[in-house]
């Protein structure tokens, strides 16, 4: 009795499918890139998911996602769209690697990026709201909202000197984005 073949349902042949259904050939370069897009991606959701996460990990897919992001627009588009969405996500680690790559990235003249980035200076988490500072801080903006967003986050802490800083608590997230916004505040203003 002749041996039944399984069918194959391998990466080339769903490739082929979704070439199939929209009409358009993607380049194999563009196929790849958006391979390597989707495996930091599931990787992130991966590292969320762990009981501890030590944040050289956030800050290595961050840099990962940034460097994938390339200097053409479309390779930049294809990693910032995604994380528009993660930056939404309820798992905290999850929205501060999207926004560290959106500084990383320097691409602020995306349509509701900086929109985004001021919601974020009222995020639950501490952590997330410092990234988005200094996200923010990296975009130059002196948009107003952005500047009263700052100052109700610094809420009258005033820049300190680095003797000062020093001595704060460095694991105190909340009082870190208040400094953050305070020197922010600061670069902001001068220019």
């Amino acid at each position: 009795m002749p041996k039944r073949q399984k069918k194959k349902t391998g990466r080339s042949q769903r490739e082929g499918k979704v070439r199939q259904a929209s009409g358009v050939r993607l380049p194999p370069e563009i196929l790849a890139h958006l391979r390597r897009v989707g495996g930091l991606v599931t990787e992130l959701r991966a590292l969320a998911s762990k009981e501890i996460v030590m944040p050289v990990e956030e800050i290595r897919l961050a840099a990962q996602l940034a460097d994938e992001a390339g200097q053409d627009r479309l390779s930049q588009e294809s990693v910032v769209f995604p994380l528009m969405v993660l930056a939404h996500d309820e798992n905290f680690h999850i929205r501060r690697v999207a926004i560290n790559a959106f500084r990383r990235i320097g691409r602020f003249d995306v349509a509701g990026l900086l929109d985004l980035l001021i919601n974020k200076l009222d995020d639950p988490h501490p952590w997330v709201r410092y990234d988005a500072v200094w996200a923010i801080e990296s975009a130059g903006t002196s948009r107003r909202d952005a500047i009263q967003a700052l100052r109700k986050l610094a809420d009258g802490m005033k820049a300190l000197s680095p003797q000062e800083e020093q001595k704060m608590d460095q694991g105190n997230a909340s009082l870190r984005a208040r400094l953050k916004a305070a020197q922010a505040l600061q670069k902001i203003t001068r220019r």
